[in-house]
């Protein structure tokens, strides 16, 4: 007898035929590209608080965190900029490099705020930069019949995303400090672009 998640209801396509074959692989390009897109985030908002807080920072000081929100809120201004120039994967690939790059910048040591602020801001706007590029290449990587399904993987790799980077970084911090937090951070997004450009292939 022919299993109910096996079958197609509705012209949706069944479970099985969602997690294989080159169905599956997309799926799993869709989760590396969400937890990328979710894991600066996650570390602007929940792990840098305390990061500017145990570095001696006012509350106030660290209120100011709010402004970091900004590239997020305007990305949509250079939003055609990014689907002119270059592929997406290549912006996926770039802001990635940058993050690394930044995240690395961070595990040397002690800066003052302003430059604190200008670091935040810079991972902020390569952030939502990056949320453009991944959003468009989703939307191109995906058959009409895929999204419902790629739309719970996409919030689910989010999440763990948002979990990794802002709780389990601030528990790691604990151990190694925060200049090894960030090293560590650095090597997660080379990890993932690495991920990301051997799962892509534009013949999917």
């Amino acid at each position: 007898m022919e299993k109910a998640w096996e079958r197609d209801a509705d012209g949706a396509t069944g479970l099985r035929s969602i997690l294989t074959g080159k169905a599956g692989l997309r799926m799993g390009i869709v989760a590396f590209l969400y937890f990328a897109e979710g894991f600066p985030f996650g570390l602007l908002w929940d792990a840098m608080p305390v990061f500017l807080r145990q570095r001696g920072l006012s509350l106030e000081t660290i209120g100011l965190i709010s402004l970091i929100s900004l590239p997020w809120s305007l990305k949509f201004l250079w939003s055609p900029a990014v689907d002119r120039w270059a592929s997406e994967r290549s912006w996926i690939a770039a802001t990635q490099v940058l993050m690394a790059l930044l995240l690395a910048v961070g595990s040397i040591g002690e800066f003052s705020v302003g430059l604190v602020f200008a670091w935040l801001m810079g991972l902020a706007i390569l952030s939502a930069t990056q949320d453009i590029a991944c959003d468009a290449y989703t939307i191109r990587l995906l058959e009409k019949r895929e999204l419902g399904a790629a739309n719970g993987v996409r919030v689910s790799a989010y999440r763990m995303a948002l979990i990794a980077s802002g709780g389990i970084l601030v528990a790691v911090s604990g151990w190694v400090g925060w200049e090894g937090a960030f090293f560590e951070c650095s090597w997660s997004h080379g990890g993932l672009l690495f991920g990301i450009h051997q799962a892509a292939s534009p013949q999917l």
